[in-house]
């Protein structure tokens, strides 16, 4: 039900009921009635459209809700209450026929955005001078459009404030655009997600903007001017990850994904499966940086670097591209240089490579580990200390201490944090 049709018969039980008791008291009126009641003002901003203070309405909130419409040339308003009491009292502004969205944020007596601020109204007959002043609200809008050229209606796009409230809300309409108005002057990142899954084999990406997957990464507007235009939301179409869908990471997996690092493994019946409590082997680890890099045109050498990877292995080229960069150097031994692409990554590698991968100069490691489990002699203390320090890695905390387990193979799921965590190291 839409907020007018409902609004109209909020009011049309209101009227029932005060009709009822108005029967009533043609049988048999007290001697002396109480009127309990609230009046005062409500303004809008000089300049405001003329008919904006016509669409504003008022509510008093105790044991019952009462609604009523203000003057819309005085703005005055009389809420007649069925019993007294404390009231909530607030101020909104909608149009009843859906057309115009008057830009006016909703407001508690004594005058505040936040309902948890506001004060009550102690009602013990008629209480007057309750006046309340509406101020002009922030603006958003923008675009959602689907990679894939499908149509981006009903989109839902959701501005968060603190603590990650839900302070403002929208859908697209059938071009892909969408408008929030009446938000509160404060500081909100912005996200888009296509709430239908498109099939059991594939579906859209949900994006922060400005191409982000969390809202840590999200550009954060501070809604201090009148419009902020132009949010523009691009979300790809992907493989179903069923296997990862609820998980911890899964908005990490979305994001290798929607890069092209990964596809996963496609299933018979058409669905894919992620598997992110494998294990990523050597091999896989230097394909994932290799597309995360963007590479194009590169040619590999005809001999290869390493004497356990021939040019026909499947990562040959990635394999080769790592160890040109620098990224990975090997094992020597007496054969010769190995990668061992078999071997499962630990995180201490895994660390070594993403920092190597960097192409971090002039670090100096601090002085005091950030890890229980990770020594100032450890073979990557370096690495592993930059890792902590940029917040690629978090590890484990504990009671002896936070813990970064070096020696433990790492998962699939956390290598996609990994990766995008580093990846959103620029933005």
């Amino acid at each position: 039900m839409s907020a007018a049709p409902a609004r109209a018969l909020r009011r049309a039980a209101a009227t029932a009921a005060l009709a009822a008791i108005g029967a009533s008291f043609l049988v048999a009126a007290p001697a002396q009635a109480v009127t309990y009641s609230i009046s005062g003002t409500v303004s809008v901003p000089d300049g405001a459209p003329a008919g904006w203070l016509g669409m504003a309405y008022v509510v008093a909130i105790g044991d019952d809700v009462e609604y009523v419409d203000v003057d819309p040339v005085t703005g005055a308003y009389t809420i007649d209450l069925p019993a007294g009491g404390d009231y909530m009292v607030a101020v909104a502004a909608e149009d009843p026929a859906g057309i115009e969205i008057p830009n006016l944020i909703p407001e508690y007596w004594p005058g505040t955005w936040y309902a948890d601020e506001a004060e009550t109204v102690t009602v013990a007959g008629a209480v007057t001078g309750i006046d309340i002043d509406l101020d002009y609200g922030e603006t958003l809008y923008g675009t959602v459009t689907l990679s894939d050229g499908g149509n981006a209606e009903g989109a839902v796009v959701l501005a968060e404030g603190y603590d990650g409230e839900i302070v403002g809300a929208a859908s697209t309409d059938e071009d892909g655009y969408w408008y929030m108005t009446a938000m509160v002057p404060e500081e909100v990142v912005v996200s888009a997600t296509w709430l239908d899954v498109y099939s059991d084999e594939t579906t859209y990406t949900s994006e922060y903007f400005l191409d982000a997957f969390r809202p840590e990464h999200a550009v954060v507007l501070d809604l201090g001017g009148f419009y902020q235009t132009d949010l523009w939301f691009t979300l790809d179409r992907i493989p179903m990850f069923w296997d990862a869908y609820d998980g911890e990471f899964y908005p990490e997996v979305e994001f290798l994904a929607s890069a092209g690092i990964t596809t996963g493994w496609k299933l018979k019946d058409g669905t894919y499966e992620y598997r992110p409590l494998s294990t990523v082997k050597r091999d896989a680890m230097a394909a994932f940086l290799y597309r995360l890099a963007g590479v194009t045109g590169y040619t590999p050498p005809k001999k290869s670097p390493f004497i356990d990877v021939p040019t026909t292995h499947p990562f040959y080229k990635e394999i080769a591209w790592l160890a040109q960069s620098e990224v990975t150097r090997g094992w020597t031994t007496s054969k010769g240089t190995e990668f061992r692409p078999s071997s499962e990554i630990g995180r201490d590698a895994m660390a070594a490579f993403l920092y190597r991968f960097a192409g971090v100069s002039g670090y100096t490691a601090p002085s005091k580990s950030a890890f229980v489990d990770v020594p100032k002699t450890h073979q990557f203390y370096t690495e592993i200390s930059w890792l902590a320090q940029t917040g690629v890695t978090r590890g484990w905390s504990t009671s002896s201490g936070q813990k970064f387990k070096p020696a433990s193979a790492i998962k699939r799921d956390a290598m996609a944090a990994f990766l995008y965590r580093f990846a959103m190291l620029d933005s």
